[in-house]
């Protein structure tokens, strides 16, 4: 592939692509915050995570996806795209929130 190379996708597929790496990215920045005191994250998560850099290559793809959309979505349709999404909150457990 060469650096010019441009790749389709059908709109379903990159709206869903965006939700799925908003959603990921926003959750696990929220858990792999709470990594002390009474919060336990298995350390081969925590050293999955920090030793393959998950954080920043999730945020890459979502900022590749973002400009994408950006392309070919008004600013009230993107911001539509992502209405209502659920992401992990401390207060929750393990259940849903929106910001």
């Amino acid at each position: 592939m060469t650096k010019d190379a441009r790749a389709e996708l059908p709109m379903a597929e990159l709206v869903e692509l965006a939700r799925i790496l908003e959603e990921i990215v926003v959750s696990v920045h929220r858990i792999t915050s709470r990594l002390e005191g009474e919060f336990d994250v298995p350390s081969a998560l925590e050293q999955y995570f920090s030793t393959y850099d998950v954080l920043r290559r999730l945020a890459q793809a979502r900022r590749i996806v973002h400009t994408a959309m950006d392309q070919v979505l008004t600013e009230e349709q993107a911001q539509a795209v992502l209405a209502g999404i659920e992401y992990w909150a401390e207060d929750r457990g393990a259940g849903p929130s929106r910001p």
